[in-house]
């Protein structure tokens, strides 16, 4: 038979000093086996200020692209996810948790909705955010450009000499042309 840890009312199987895994971590990082932990709750409070635009930042951990990071119960959340979890509910799956204030270090609920990949695309787009064009990074035409190769389709030039004027494929010129690239030009 497992000895179970020597904190009264603590059944967990015992790890090492007599104590489980959970109050001999505790002990160590805080020289106090029996000392309570903070809820998740407590600890996410600790870890944002507010700030003057009503944006909550965070200043715990943070990952790609300023996103916040801390882990509750043995799971790594993105703040702003544990944000609404903790402030309105159930995350539905599949669901993305988006900024209205396009901060990513924002933990503020009321800068929270949900949403879709797509609804993310739109917003982005419809912000101004979404790179594209010639401010894409692998883009060799500009827009003017763009505009030059479709006055040359309206004269019939043919799509190879087009395209070797430009140093692109003949297949960039034919999707300028039928509208799959560039169509928002």
């Amino acid at each position: 038979m497992k000895k179970s840890c020597a904190i009264p009312n603590c059944q967990t199987p015992w790890y090492s000093r007599e104590w489980c895994r959970r109050h001999y971590d505790c002990w160590r990082n805080h020289g106090d086996p029996a000392q309570k932990q903070p809820t998740t709750e407590e600890r996410f409070n600790a870890q944002y200020s507010k700030h003057f635009n009503g944006c909550w930042i965070w200043h715990g951990t943070k990952v790609t692209r300023g996103y916040g990071q801390i882990s509750s119960n043995g799971k790594i959340w993105r703040a702003h996810r544990l944000s609404w979890a903790l402030h309105k509910g159930n995350i539905p799956a599949g669901v993305l948790v988006l900024h209205k204030c396009d901060n990513p270090s924002c933990v503020n609920p009321e800068h929270l909705f949900l949403g879709s990949v797509q609804d993310n695309v739109d917003d982005r787009i419809k912000k101004g955010r979404s790179a594209r064009g010639s401010n894409m990074g692998s883009s060799k035409l500009t827009e003017a450009n763009v505009h030059a190769i479709r006055a040359r389709l309206s004269h019939a030039e043919t799509h190879v000499s087009i395209a070797a004027s430009f140093d692109v494929t003949e297949s960039a010129i034919s999707h300028i042309a039928a509208g799959h690239s560039w169509g928002w030009l």
